[in-house]
């Protein structure tokens, strides 16, 4: 580098100087990209557990991105579907029942 003249010495210097800086602000980007989603997992844990005390079934699709890749998660919850549907064939055989 020193048998360089002082032009290209300078110049190699502000790519070397500007290569750091991209690297330095991809590592934050991917930092926080990891941030996010750390905290939207959380926030969907949350919010599966809270849909899951609920007397209602439920389909919920959460997904999100990462700086390497993205993820996508799919809940079902239907507990009560069965017994809807029980109830509802004992309904329509009581009707069947009471109008003959």
């Amino acid at each position: 580098m020193s048998r360089l003249p002082v032009e290209q010495q300078d110049a190699l210097m502000q790519k070397a100087v500007e290569k750091r800086l991209d690297i330095e602000v991809k590592a934050a980007e991917a930092e926080q990209a990891y941030s996010n989603f750390e905290r939207e997992t959380d926030e969907t844990v949350h919010q599966v557990r809270e849909l899951g005390k609920t007397g209602m079934d439920i389909t919920a699709k959460y997904h999100g991105r990462t700086a390497s890749g993205g993820w996508e998660v799919e809940v079902r919850k239907s507990n009560y579907t069965l017994y809807i549907v029980v109830a509802a064939i004992v309904g329509i055989v009581a009707l069947i029942y009471l109008v003959r």
